[in-house]
């Protein structure tokens, strides 16, 4: 039945190109040289005995039969794609790849662990970290995801809110006072990066005070150097309260005045729908369920 079908290495050739508008772009992503890449076409136009490019100055255009082909190719590529991880989740029924920020990693997941393993003792969770929530970057080898974000920026992939948003202003346990003296006599630190650059306006809102000037706090890139700096006593930090629950019932960090709660940002779980029939997956995501209603 499929003797005759051209090799999988053309097909995959052809798609890249007229998906990547060239050569030089199809190669890099295909991981071969772009003389590989154009042996492949003219292999798979004497196959199917009709050419798929023609020449428009120096570039390379597909003809509109092409352009139908690798509809049908990106399609059925897809479909084998999927098959394949699938085969490999079945081989590996007790396994999951857990994608999140490396901060939330640190301070709130992993401290999580003795309690998964008393609950779930035969399911391996592997951790792949990055530096910001990215709910559109799902490599083929991650399962799930947990990231902050809005229901609405998940689009099609299947979400779940295990955690509202939830900023507090947390200082050292032995640091004590009102929270406007803590404020007052204490460096104010503050992360820059996008997610997090506004966390002191809006909290100092709420409590009804004035926000610290950008020039006069302690600057750090992201939230888990902060909160170093925080554990070090070099100020205080308005953060989410997820990354400082382990540290305040460790009573060496403290939260001070109203936190400030939007449900409709939080920390969700989520993956794509093909993915959520993963026994594995399914175990993680009623665990995790079961953990954000304690």
């Amino acid at each position: 039945m499929y003797r005759n079908l051209p090799s999988l290495k053309s097909l995959l050739a052809l798609e890249a190109v007229v998906r990547l508008g060239g050569v030089t772009p199809a190669a890099n992503e295909l991981c071969i040289s772009h003389s590989a890449i154009s042996q492949s076409i003219r292999h798979l136009e004497a196959k199917l005995a009709t050419p798929l490019f023609v020449r428009d100055g120096r570039k390379l255009r597909a003809t509109a039969n092409a352009e139908h082909l690798t509809r049908k190719l990106h399609t059925g590529l897809q479909d084998l794609a999927n098959a394949c991880e699938e085969f490999q989740a079945r081989g590996k029924p007790n396994e999951v790849a857990l994608k999140m920020v490396g901060t939330l990693a640190l301070r709130w997941f992993i401290p999580l662990l003795p309690r998964l393993r008393e609950t779930l003792p035969n399911l391996k969770v592997n951790l792949v970290t990055e530096t910001l929530s990215s709910f559109d970057n799902m490599p083929a080898n991650v399962d799930a995801a947990v990231g902050y974000g809005r229901g609405e920026e998940f689009g099609a992939q299947f979400f779940y809110q295990l955690r509202p948003s939830e900023l507090v202003l947390v200082t050292l346990a032995a640091n004590e006072g009102a929270q406007e003296d803590i404020v007052g006599s204490n460096p104010c630190i503050r992360v820059t990066n996008a997610l997090r650059s506004q966390d002191w306006e809006k909290w100092c809102e709420v409590n009804a005070q004035q926000p610290p000037e950008p020039a006069q706090c302690l600057s750090m890139p992201n939230s888990a150097q902060a909160l170093e700096a925080v554990s070090a006593g070099a100020g205080v930090l308005v953060t989410q309260r997820l990354y400082v629950e382990q540290l305040v019932k460790l009573n060496h960090l403290r939260i001070a005045g109203q936190a400030l709660i939007d449900e409709d940002e939080g920390y969700y779980f989520y993956c794509l729908p093909q993915k959520r029939e993963q026994p594995s997956v399914r175990a993680l995501e009623s665990w995790l369920r079961n953990l954000s209603q304690l």
